[in-house]
This record gives structure tokens, C-alpha cells and sequence, in this order.
């Protein structure tokens, strides 16, 4: 079985634009959560100042006792352009969040087992 999401916020006064897709699928050997979202925010500038370099964080776990893995990937940083003549900045924000419930039998081998085939 498989659900999707999908979200749209947008706000003009503010200047902000957010995305969001969510999606849950579900079979024999898990239950899988995967969120993305894609957040963007403009503001008007004077002069091209130093922008952001993107950050990336990245975060794994494996909690093997309830049998859940859990990965966070995201990315931040802003950049410049031109918009009808007026030099704008936008900051952004990409998340990617992924959670798999594995089922009993099902759970995600040792290590080596997968290096020794």
C-alpha cells in the first residue's frame, strides 16, 4: 500500500514558498516514512553581499532494539540573482527525512553477512 502527500504553502507578504511531500508505503518487510521538503525564502538586497555557501548535514541511526532506521539529509545556504531589475536573495532549506519500521524477521542484516556475499 502505498499514500502520497503533497503540500503547497505560499505567502506573498512574506516571501516564502514551502513544498512538502510525504509518502508512507507499507509492505511485507517494512513500513516506510519518507517527508521531503523544499522551503524557500526571498528578500530584496542592495548589493551582492557574501552569500551562504550551502551547509549539508547528514544523520543515520539504527536503533536495532525497535527495529527502526532513521536518515535525516539537509541542506542549507542562499544565493543572489536579478528580478526585474532588483538584485534579490534567496535563502533555501532542503530536508530529506527517510524512516523504515522494519518487521521482526525482516530487519536489516549484520554487516557481515552483506560483505561476506
Amino acid at each position: 500500500m502505498k499514500e502520497l502527500k503533497y503540500r503547497k504553502t505560499l505567502n506573498p507578504e512574506k516571501r516564502l514558498k514551502n513544498f512538502s511531500i510525504c509518502q508512507q508505503t507499507e509492505d511485507k518487510r517494512a513500513l516506510t516514512k519518507i517527508r521531503k521538503s523544499f522551503i524557500y525564502l526571498v528578500r530584496e538586497v542592495e548589493q551582492a553581499g557574501e552569500t551562504n555557501p550551502p551547509e549539508i548535514f547528514i544523520k543515520k541511526c539504527v536503533d536495532n532494539e525497535r527495529m527502526v532506521e532513521t536518515f535525516r539529509f539537509k541542506v542549507k545556504g542562499s544565493f543572489n540573482l536579478t528580478h526585474n531589475r532588483m538584485l534579490v536573495e534567496v535563502r533555501f532549506c532542503h530536508t530529506l527525512n527517510i524512516d523504515i519500521f522494519w518487521k521482526a524477521k525482516f530487519f536489516s542484516p549484520k554487516k557481515s553477512v552483506v560483505l561476506t556475499k
